[in-house]
């Protein structure tokens, strides 16, 4: 925690969980869609940036591009006081890369369901190709679970999530605490979805919004991961890491009571 005046605020920004996001192509760069969709994302992220800008009179802003390459948001919309990483250090902290205790809270933009659930067209945990389900504590899990645990294990709050309405279901089972922006609904391979400047109005509006002390959860004594692969080949090679034991055709099992190792197993398996 910061124990100084200026705020320290920690943005990690994804592209499915955002307004009208329900193709593919919305997320994979040379298309109209994805071009379309990175607008979007750098608007909602903006407008997340601004209100921030006009609820603390100083504070700096990291803010990690999670998507994909990690060279989705147009990087000179943002005022001076934000620093930006794109791509990836291929470390554990994943789509919280270099969150540390100096850090006041956290904030999600465009988070989505997980792997194995119908929350959204899009839902998928990690990496859509190569994971059927993951499951921690025998739950279905999204990306938002992982960040969450990061965060709590940093010491760092999150304060505010926005993604599809499924996971806004989702974060009320771990944290009701954590304000969240309903952007759409997934129905079938369809969304309903709110207007981009609603949301962004939404956004801006939650974030003035929002009240201190923002709390912090807790975490399990013991982590079970439990994977399912789409491919039988990736659940046998993966079992070789450290901890793992293969018990299905597709399925790999890890056990540790240190989360850290559960997001540096992610690195390798």
């Amino acid at each position: 925690m910061n124990n100084g005046n200026k705020k320290r605020i920690f943005i990690s920004a994804d592209i499915e969980g955002t307004a009208g996001a329900f193709l593919w192509e919305a997320g994979r760069k040379g298309t109209e869609e994805y071009n379309r969709q990175c607008r979007i994302m750098t608007g909602e992220v903006l407008a997340v940036v601004e209100s921030l800008n006009e609820k603390y009179e100083s504070c700096e802003i990291m803010i990690k591009d999670a998507h994909a390459t990690g060279n989705n948001l147009d990087i000179t919309a943002f005022p001076e006081n934000c620093s930006i990483i794109s791509g990836w250090d291929d470390g554990p902290y994943g789509m919280m890369q270099e969150l540390d205790e100096s850090y006041d809270f956290a904030v999600l933009i465009g988070y989505h369901s997980g792997a194995g659930t119908g929350g959204a067209p899009l839902a998928h945990t990690l990496n859509s190709r190569k994971y059927s389900s993951v499951e921690l504590n025998g739950v279905k899990i999204s990306e938002f679970v992982l960040s969450y645990y990061t965060a709590l294990m940093t010491g760092v709050p999150i304060a505010l999530v926005s993604g599809d309405y499924a996971l806004c279901q989702e974060i009320e089972v771990y944290d009701q605490s954590i304000y969240t922006v309903a952007v759409q609904e997934g129905r079938g391979g369809s969304v309903i979805t709110r207007s981009p400047e609603k949301v962004k109005s939404l956004l801006r509006e939650t974030v003035i919004g929002m009240s201190e002390p923002f709390l912090r959860g807790e975490m399990p004594d013991e982590f079970h991961l439990k994977i399912v692969y789409y491919s039988h080949s990736d659940a046998v090679r993966n079992s070789y890491y450290p901890g793992c034991i293969c018990t299905a055709p597709k399925t790999i099992e890890y056990t540790t009571n240190d989360f850290y190792e559960i997001l540096r197993a992610f690195v390798f398996i």
